[in-house]
């Protein structure tokens, strides 16, 4: 190998060897500030009330020709559905 080309392969390995440190090399991460943080102490402790079921309790069933296993208990609009099938 002459000169020129041992010169050209050191360049080629060195900007090689820069791009792999630029990659690995950690980002880095700051937090950013809040420009209008909420302010809790202006909202009034009231309780929220209870939401009212929407659903009639004596709705049809659908059409469901299937199986299924419940696995826990499920109330939902005054009905229970035990576990199981």
């Amino acid at each position: 190998m002459n000169y020129k080309n041992v010169r050209q392969l050191k360049m080629i390995l060195g900007i090689g060897l820069l791009g792999v440190l630029t990659m690995l090399k950690p980002t880095p991460c700051r937090a950013q500030a809040e420009i209008d943080p909420d302010h809790y102490d202006a909202v009034e402790n009231e309780p929220v009330p209870q939401a009212k079921p929407t659903i009639a309790v004596s709705q049809k069933a659908g059409n469901f020709r299937g199986r299924f296993t419940l696995p826990f208990d499920i109330d939902y609009a005054g009905l229970t559905l035990s576990q199981g099938s």
